[in-house]
């Protein structure tokens, strides 16, 4: 047994830090953890709302990526719910690939969520007094151009684009 300034290795360590790590994945059990999943759903909603009110999706919507199907700023917001749910899913693939696929939706509908609430929030307080870009374009935009009845749809594209980058 070796020793380091009179203190044994085994006397440090407690007995189930020296064996080796669960093949199952211990890692990701802990993942699936609400708190984790909701956090970064946080994260992503506090992105996809940057990206709005920074201007990325205003400005860039005029921008087609793929004429007539999808413009830039729709691909950044796209991007962000792919990324969260890639993110929240890629320690459960391993596990179980029904588990990546919800928890990937759980968080892109989580930053959906944050979009919906950023529409309504937006029709009834003028944002635009603080923020230039929250404009009645922008709300246009993210309700598919359906107004404040349609405020679901950011949280039913996060939850579609996050599953399937799950």
């Amino acid at each position: 047994m070796s020793t380091t300034l009179g203190v044994g290795v085994r006397a440090r360590r407690g007995r189930k830090e020296l064996q080796p790590p669960d093949v199952n994945g211990t890692a990701a059990d802990r993942s699936w953890h609400l708190r984790t999943l909701v956090r970064t759903g946080l994260l992503g909603g506090a992105v996809a709302i940057y990206l709005c009110l920074v201007g990325i999706v205003p400005v860039f919507h005029e921008r087609p990526l793929i004429v007539g199907v999808v413009e830039l700023g729709q691909a950044a917001l796209l991007i962000a719910f792919g990324v969260v749910g890639y993110v929240s899913a890629r320690d459960l693939v391993a596990t179980s690939r029904l588990r990546a696929i919800v928890a990937g939706a759980q968080v892109g509908a989580i930053t959906g969520a944050f979009l919906t609430g950023l529409v309504l929030v937006g029709s009834v307080v003028d944002l635009r007094a603080v923020f230039l870009n929250a404009s009645t374009e922008l709300y246009t935009l993210l309700t598919n151009g359906m107004g404040t009845s349609w405020a679901w749809f950011p949280i039913v594209v996060g939850a579609i684009t996050g599953g399937l980058a799950g």
